[in-house]
């Protein structure tokens, strides 16, 4: 059976691939936190914005969507 629409994985859009953005924000956040025992003085706790890890997730989302689709295009 062949979907219409755009030709692209569901790693790439909603797999695998949004969910290590999330995972490389979290893992960031982490290392900042724990930044004093190095000796690196980080401030307070930090904040993770949603909004701009929501913004990096629509960007990749809209790149994979460009990229399926300049690559169908190419086959044709």
């Amino acid at each position: 059976m062949i979907e219409g629409g755009v030709c692209d994985t569901t790693c790439a859009r909603v797999g695998c691939m949004p969910s290590k953005l999330l995972i490389a924000a979290a893992e960031a956040a982490h290392a900042v936190a724990g930044a004093g025992r190095f000796g690196v003085n980080a401030g307070a706790m930090p904040a993770v914005s949603r909004t701009c890890v929501r913004g990096r997730l629509l960007l990749w989302s809209a790149i994979t969507r460009n990229d399926a689709r300049q690559a169908g295009a190419k086959k044709q």
